[in-house]
């Protein structure tokens, strides 16, 4: 892409050199900032009443909230109005969905006449991320109007915002349609590696084995020489302890054990938490299986060290009888998962008993054969997480690029005044 021909200082830091034609101002004298009304929370319902707009949703681009009463009609959101969430990320949405209602802690972005909504979509962001990183917070960042109406940016006239808009438009919607092909194509490869562990738990791996009804309808034959057992044959559960928050400490010292959370596993940044003497029952070893018991139920994790939280089992296990590779293997089937949600209800938050569980069951030929089928799945699973991997690679380049593009494009790095799309004259 071409360059204009001469560039300026803005006097921005962020934005750096403009062309020479362009100019810097305050957002406050090219938008209008519409705040959310604060409709009643008594009056909200999960079915009934008009759609409300919520920060989430702003993230999600869909509704869960619907308000029962009467509300101003100039708080309703339409189609291609611009949205920023005012607490936590400050997220920003071109909304594409139903009408809804302007929520508080919402705000409506409107650009006064001369200025192009769309090139304001593509150019807010930069000043919002700007902000975040410069927001001190103690536990929810918070935006206000001001925040956004006395930030700086760069705009060139309104016939070049349209320009660089349907420039921006056309180039990530490319870029999108690229992204999502290989978003398809990795939710694809882990069904093909739930497919595997699936078929070698439950069948083996020779086509040509002898077969015998397993007396289980979803689960149809098993190999001949294979059993089916209760969970409770072979194990037992210790659940975990929930650490009151003044018995933990935020520091290393001796004798003490991480406290394993579900948020400690997910999220390695988060300040890891120590339990001193704790009861042996509640204590694992990175050679255990835990099982999530509420708010993660059927997730098994491994390889983690410490005093479990009472969200997770720990699974005792017969190790004669059971190799904890095919055990792990078994649990992470997606057909397995499917009884356990069951187990654990549909309620709001699936909550999963012993007694439930252990009657669940265990479908399993001898330890030589687990032996055998753990090595094939795992040899598969590498080839599998490989492809993962370099697929996962090439979309955050496209998003990098994607990015860049765009920063480009608003800043003035590049001219764009004579593009054309492709299949114009």
């Amino acid at each position: 892409m071409k360059r204009y021909k001469e560039y300026k200082d803005s006097g921005v830091e962020w934005i750096g050199e403009i062309p020479i034609q362009w100019k810097v101002s305050q957002y406050k004298h090219n938008i209008r900032i519409q705040n959310g009304y604060p409709f009643k929370s008594t009056l909200f319902d999960k079915s009934e009443g008009f759609p409300l707009l919520r920060i989430r949703d702003i993230t999600s681009g869909k509704i869960s909230t619907y308000f029962k009463g009467d509300y101003p009609s100039e708080y309703v959101v339409r189609k291609n109005d611009l949205l920023v969430g005012m607490d936590g990320d400050f997220n920003i949405r071109w909304w594409d969905n139903m009408p809804v209602l302007l929520n508080q802690r919402c705000c409506r972005i409107i650009a006064n006449e001369g200025f192009n909504q769309r090139f304001l979509f593509y150019l807010l962001p930069f000043n919002l991320n700007i902000i975040n990183d410069l927001t001190y917070y103690t536990t929810v960042k918070h935006l206000s109007s001001g925040d956004i109406e006395n930030s700086y940016h760069p705009f060139p006239t309104l016939p070049e915002q349209n320009q660089i808009a349907n420039y921006i438009d056309y180039q990530t919607q490319i870029i999108d349609q690229a992204i999502a092909k290989k978003e398809l194509l990795i939710a694809k490869l882990k069904e093909q590696r739930q497919a595997i562990i699936n078929e070698a738990v439950t069948k083996g791996l020779n086509p040509s084995a002898e077969m015998k009804d397993s007396g289980i309808e979803w689960l149809g034959e098993i190999p001949v020489h294979w059993e089916v057992v209760k969970f409770r044959r072979i194990c037992k559960l210790q659940q975990g302890i929930q650490i009151p928050i003044s018995q933990r400490y935020y520091e290393p010292i001796e004798g003490a054990l991480e406290y394993i959370t579900t948020k400690s596993i997910h999220n390695s940044n988060d300040q890891k938490q120590y339990v001193l003497n704790p009861q042996k029952s509640v204590v694992c070893t990175k050679d255990d299986i835990l099982l999530g018991r509420i708010g993660n139920t059927g997730e098994v994790v491994t390889n983690v060290a410490g005093v479990f939280h009472n969200n997770f089992f720990k699974i005792v296990f017969d190790r004669v009888r059971v190799e904890k590779s095919f055990l792990v293997n078994y649990l992470s089937s997606s057909l397995i998962q499917k009884l356990i949600m069951l187990a654990a209800g549909t309620t709001t938050i699936p909550d999963l008993n012993h007694g439930d569980f252990l009657d669940l069951p265990l479908v399993m030929p001898n330890i030589e054969e687990q032996e055998i089928i753990n090595k094939y799945i795992e040899e598969r699973s590498i080839v599998i997480e490989k492809l993962l991997l370099e697929v996962k690679g090439s979309i955050q380049k496209l998003k990098e690029y994607r990015q860049s593009l765009i920063s480009e494009a608003v800043t003035g790095k590049v001219d764009l005044r004579d593009w054309k799309k492709p299949n114009e004259s």
